[in-house]
Order: structure tokens, then sequence, then C-alpha cells
């Protein structure tokens, strides 16, 4: 093998390690910006909407990558026959294959949990 083709060979896997370096300093900026911005709701009321039609109403306490959220104080609301069931759960994990939607809790009465 030759200098040029040695050097060349040197100068492509330079260039391959900056991209990859680039690329996993743009990732880890990205990724700290939703950390913030997940970091924010942590403490919040949420209400989620899960696959079965229940909804549960509680403190967001904290969730992992996949996506999993644990609430607590939370309740159940459920509508059966035309009429809204509520009962207490407590701590409770939500799968987020479960999960269909997530809103902000709106409600003022922080006493209903």
């Amino acid at each position: 093998m030759s200098k040029e083709n040695t050097k060349e060979i040197e100068t492509s896997q330079i260039s391959q390690t900056e991209e990859i370096n680039k690329s996993k300093e743009i990732k880890q900026e990205s990724e700290s910006e939703n950390v913030k911005k997940a970091r924010k709701l942590i403490g919040s009321i949420h209400r989620i909407k899960v696959k079965d039609g229940r909804e549960f109403v509680g403190h967001l306490d904290c969730f992992d990558q996949q996506g999993n959220i644990v609430l607590s104080s939370s309740i159940e609301q459920t509508i059966l026959n035309g009429e809204a069931l509520r009962r207490r759960i407590g701590t409770i994990t939500i799968g987020y294959t479960q999960i269909v939607e997530i809103f902000k809790y709106k409600n003022k009465k922080e006493n209903d949990l």
C-alpha cells in the first residue's frame, strides 16, 4: 500500500469519526432539551386516557425513556351507562403502549384528587 493510499484512508477515518461525534452532539443537545421540557411537567396534575376508555388523573411523578408514566394521588374515571364513576387509585404506573392521550389537568380544585 502506498503512502498516499494510507493517508487517504486515515483522512477518511478521521472525517467519519468527526461526523459521528457531531451527530452524537446534536442528539445529546436535542435530548437534553426534551428532558428539560419533560422535567417541567413533573409535579403537575395530568389526565391520561388509556386504550380501554378509562382516564386517570393524578400528579405526574416520573416517566422513563420508553414513555411509561407514574402518577401519584390518582383517581380513575370511567363513564358507564352515561354515568361518571370515580375511584381512588393512589400510585399507578401506566404503560406507554396503553396511553392514548395526555392532557394537562385544568380543574382548579386540586382537592378533587
